[in-house]
């Protein structure tokens, strides 16, 4: 289930929903914290791009309702994450940290 998916699906109290919880924590980006982010990007199972575009689908689901961002910059923050991704790419050694 995507950010998107999970935003709308937020305000469903059915044992579906419930019971996927655990399961999207671990495969929504946007349930993760640092360390668990750093790990998919590390171990290649989701790119910066596809963790920023979840987030952004995060904001565009709730912020019409809490109003939160007064600047919406994703355009540059997807440009930054196609960066991060590039870079990863060139310095990648396998389990070490590139030198």
């Amino acid at each position: 289930m995507s950010c998107a998916e999970s935003a709308a699906a937020a305000g469903d109290p059915s044992p579906a929903v419930r019971n996927k919880a655990s399961w999207d924590a671990v495969s929504d980006p946007c349930l993760q914290d640092a360390v668990g982010l750093a790990g998919l990007l590390r171990r290649r199972e989701m790119s910066a791009r596809d963790v920023v575009s979840a987030h952004i689908a995060r904001v565009e689901a709730f912020d019409p309702a809490i109003n939160a961002i007064v600047t919406r910059t994703f355009d540059a923050a997807l440009a930054r994450a196609a960066a991060a991704d590039e870079a990863l790419a060139r310095t990648w050694t396998g389990w070490r940290r590139p030198t």
